[in-house]
């Protein structure tokens, strides 16, 4: 069989797919009889992409295509003119398969979930799409995509949360705050926005954690042990040394306070009660305590607790707690 023998229209329903059993048979036998015979083919089929790309591969405007592809091609030159037009044809794929291909292999825009735990919730906890675990404390905000894709798995905190990352080095996690990023591959951490979100505070447990920027600039790598806190207002970063447990214990509802003044307690007490605690304490400002208490306890028993460690009176009058020396 040779090229005079083979009708084109055959060969766009051979590229489409569209051949019946003996019309497969004869594209193919076409095809074995020669590299002539295989260069046509593969013109036609850059010819065909082309169009495709361009129209749609619309029916009618192949088939009017093919027609004026006759009309104006000659038998004994319709190789040459095959190959000139899919020279036209090559650059027009490149054209217009490049957007193409980087519309398609675009990264999907993340649909972010939204957990929060308001005033008088009870702490929620989260397993995440890379089973990571995370506890959400009372009055905190965590943003998080039903299934992490791309390069990282980042979450978005207002509040407070505890973080159990699952490692995955290929796919860094990150902890994305008003102030700053923290950024980890697996390990165990506490994260604290204070001061409506211009400080965070994050404690690390196990692992190993980088601080960013808004920009991407790395400010700090952190250790075991560490507690940094950043001011996005002035732009500093503080780091002490602490015990992790104390700043996680939250989880189970417990407060674990260690060397801690009573100004400190109070800092606590009122956060976790949303109460005003005035302390006048004169002659104990450098008096240290270790204080636990259960966030489900009242605020009368946790008082009467403090006071059994700490030589203090306290009075409760109009959601306002008064601590004095005793």
């Amino acid at each position: 069989m040779s090229d005079s023998a083979i009708n084109e229209s055959l060969i766009f329903k051979y590229i489409q797919g569209q051949c019946s059993p003996s019309e497969k048979e004869e594209i193919l036998q076409w095809l074995a009889q020669s590299q002539e015979n295989r260069e046509v083919y593969f013109r036609f089929k850059a010819l065909f992409y082309a169009l495709k790309a361009n129209s749609y591969a619309q029916n009618t405007h192949l088939e009017q295509s093919v027609k004026s592809f006759r009309q104006k091609t000659h038998r004994t030159n319709r190789i040459r003119t095959i190959m000139a037009i899919s020279k036209y044809a090559a650059i027009l794929i490149i054209a217009v398969s490049i957007p193409l291909f980087l519309w398609l292999t675009r990264s999907p825009k993340q649909e972010f979930i939204t957990a929060q735990v308001g005033t008088n919730d009870p702490i929620k906890s989260i397993t995440l799409n890379d089973s990571t675990k995370v506890w959400l404390n009372k009055n905190s905000k965590l943003s998080y995509p039903q299934a992490f894709t791309g390069d990282e798995r980042l979450v978005k905190l207002e509040g407070e949360a505890y973080f159990e990352v699952k490692k995955d080095s290929q796919h860094p996690f990150k902890v994305q705050t008003p102030s700053i990023t923290i950024c980890v591959l697996g390990t165990s951490f506490n994260v604290k926005t204070l001061n409506n979100h211009r400080l965070t505070e994050t404690t690390l447990a196990e692992g190993k954690v980088s601080l960013q920027k808004a920009d991407g600039k790395n400010i700090a790598v952190m250790k075991p042990g560490e507690q940094t806190n950043f001011d996005s207002q002035t732009n500093s970063l503080t780091t002490k040394e602490v015990d992790p447990e104390l700043y996680s214990g939250w989880r189970q509802g417990a407060l674990l306070l260690k060397n801690v003044t009573i100004a400190e307690i109070a800092k606590v007490i009122e956060s976790m009660y949303r109460i005003h605690v005035q302390v006048n304490t004169a002659g104990l400002e450098s008096k240290k305590y270790n204080f636990t208490f259960h966030r489900t306890q009242p605020i009368d028993t946790v008082m009467e607790m403090l006071q059994f460690i700490a030589p203090i009176k306290y009075k409760i009058k109009d959601k306002q707690i008064h601590i004095s020396k005793n």
